[in-house]
């Protein structure tokens, strides 16, 4: 529990927990944020934050319990036979240590190596982890690595002295979808391969789907079921983690009709938007100048398209591709390199162009994480009535549009005098949206809305989007790398690469056909809720995206393409595939595409879960 400062009254944060895991099984401890799993994670180690206290049980290891174990007898079993992955690998390495000091710190003071014995296996250990180079990253410091390879580099730390016991606390959350499919498989495999059990600390049920064992789902810090994964996914016995598994599998989908069928994408009506052209962006490029050099970042390159009216356009890709950059252009918080973008009849791309009073507030944006997004000192109601004041409008009418928007969220009047630090995040995001609506906006960026939260605020925030367009017949330009969220909600998909867009087209016929290798390869990451389809790995993704400051030449994919060559350089060229989809491929990767069916694997899911009631 965690007392409060008057030392009476507390939080029991896990009550009446019991768990057993064998040797070589994969656990994952699945629940939603405040379910307890990471405090029961950091419990197996006795590693409880203040003023947080175990108050009775035990933790058996070895015949030894931990809870009663010195500390200096503890620092011997942390990081040497039980160890941590966690979550936010920059901020866990030490920026003033190279990669090869902190790995080899490890297997000296576990194993009692000499400091070259130290740096042959640290060397090892990175390319176990397949990061490229090993020699050189040994010398590399961590803000030189992307997000996925620091991730790699704390796995091999934790695996470093062949641990029993591994667990990761949310470890793949913050990755790229075909990073995580990658880091995943890399860990289950070294894993597996040393012996080890693996605890996964997850709110994915598409990670314990594809990697777990046994599935333990927690709520309100008690373990309400505990099942093999494929009993799980056939059907859980407790309500709320049939609640769960219904969220993750459906993405906000509601039953449609009386017979009580499920949909699993928006509805035929739904896709058909007024064709009254609201955007249009043309050859766009933005270059972030590099300081002290002459090389630039190339974020954006040329990339062209439109958007009409109650129409919802998805910008997909991995970080580093240039979708938020886009998104920032569009809204003129950066200006454009070059390129011309039309709105609402008006040329854009200067700062100074927002300031048309017949274009002040008709573009909005919802953030990626709504706690930070809202000002903490401000109420709910200021916070949704703020662009309203600063466009001036009078009192009436903007308590008025006010009360709309709220009402059109699913907030209560009774909740606007509260603080953001008093609400869920998933009802932040719904005040961020409640925000992003009051001013009747033409279009709404969307960056990442539903990342940050819980499978069902995100199944409630999704459907909440639809209803809004279908009722207000806003744009959205969906900026994501989750695709389920993608299929879910959008009309038009635009794939970036290294700031190009290499597909885009019709949302259904890209799913059902995509022809690009490198959207065949995100296609293949997605780790649908489910142990009856299988996750197709033979176009898979290798590696990270390469730096936007040296771009390959001829292909740019041609470092990770599932269908490479030795002598492969060919250029990619444009090809109409048809009126509505578009791809950005050499002659070669569209022959061999063609003969690939990954919709299979989307579709088999999609008759899972109409067979759900």
């Amino acid at each position: 529990d965690f007392p409060n400062e008057d030392g009476k009254t507390n939080k029991v944060v896990l009550d009446e927990i019991s768990l057993h895991i064998k040797s070589k099984e994969i656990i994952a401890l699945v629940g939603e944020s405040g379910s307890g799993k990471t405090i029961l994670s950091r419990a197996i180690m006795n590693l409880i934050p203040k003023p947080g206290r175990l108050t009775s049980g035990a933790v058996l290891y070895d015949n030894k319990n931990l809870i009663d174990l010195s500390n200096e007898e503890l620092t011997k079993l942390r990081g040497n036979r039980i160890t941590t992955i966690v979550s936010n690998p920059k901020g866990e390495l030490d920026p003033l240590e190279t990669i090869g000091q902190q790995i080899s710190n490890v297997i000296i003071h576990h194993l009692g190596m000499t400091r070259e014995e130290a740096k042959k296996k640290a060397i090892q250990l990175l390319k176990d982890v397949k990061i490229p180079d090993p020699e050189r990253r040994f010398e590399a410091y961590p803000h030189e690595l992307s997000g996925g390879m620091a991730q790699r580099v704390i796995i091999a730390i934790s695996l470093a002295c062949d641990p029993e016991i591994v667990i990761s606390d949310d470890a793949t959350s913050g990755l790229d979808v075909t990073v995580q499919a990658q880091v995943l498989d890399l860990l289950k495999g070294l894993v597996l391969n040393k012996g080890s059990s693996l605890i996964f600390v997850t709110r994915d049920l598409g990670v314990a789907a594809h990697f777990a064992d046994r599935v333990c789902v927690l709520f309100n810090g008690k373990i309400v079921e505990d099942k093999s994964t494929a009993d799980f996914f056939k059907g859980p016995k407790n309500e709320y983690a049939k609640r769960l598994l219904s969220a993750s599998k459906f993405q906000g989908t509601k039953k449609v009709n009386s017979a009580g069928e499920w949909r699993t994408r928006r509805p035929v009506e739904d896709k058909v938007p007024v064709k009254e052209k609201l955007l249009e962006v043309s050859k766009l490029v933005k270059y972030f100048p590099i300081s002290g050099s002459s090389a630039v970042v190339q974020a954006v390159n040329d990339v062209s398209f439109s958007l009409s009216s109650g129409e919802t356009l998805a910008l997909v890709g991995e970080s580093g591709s240039g979708k938020t950059t886009i998104g920032r252009c569009l809204l003129g918080l950066e200006q454009m390199t070059s390129g011309k973008i039309n709105f609402m009849d008006k040329k854009l791309g200067q700062r100074q162009s927002f300031r048309d009073p017949e274009l002040m507030g008709k573009i909005q944006l919802v953030f990626q994480e709504p706690a930070e997004a809202l000002n903490p000192k401000m109420t709910l109601y200021d916070i949704v009535s703020e662009p309203l004041k600063n466009l001036k409008s009078n009192g009436k009418n903007l308590e008025k549009a006010v009360r709309e928007s709220i009402d059109r969220v699913g907030i209560s009047a009774s909740d606007m005098n509260r603080y953001p630090n008093e609400i869920s995040m998933g009802f932040q995001q719904r005040v961020g949206i409640a925000r992003a609506i009051v001013s009747n906006p033409k279009l709404i960026i969307l960056d990442e809305p539903t990342s940050a939260l819980d499978p069902t605020a995100r199944a409630e925030i999704m459907e909440l989007l639809i209803q809004i367009q279908k009722d207000l017949s806003t744009s959205y330009l969906f900026i994501s790398h989750d695709l389920s969220a993608v299929k879910h909600i959008s009309h038009k998909v635009a794939i970036l690469y290294l700031g190009k867009i290499i597909e885009q087209g019709n949302a259904d016929r890209i799913f059902a056909s995509p022809r690009h290798p490198y959207s065949l390869g995100l296609l293949s990451s997605v780790l649908l809720p489910s142990t009856r389809v299988k996750r197709p790995t033979s176009v898979s993704l290798e590696g990270e995206i390469p730096s936007p400051i040296n771009l390959p030449t001829g292909c740019s994919l041609k470092s990770r393409c599932p269908f490479r060559e030795e002598l492969c350089e060919d250029i990619p060229e444009t090809v109409h595939l048809s009126d509505d989809h578009v791809v950005h491929a050499c002659k070669q990767c569209l022959t061999k595409t063609a003969k690939v069916d990954i919709m299979d694997y989307f579709e088999k899911f999609e008759q899972e879960t109409q067979s759900i009631k």
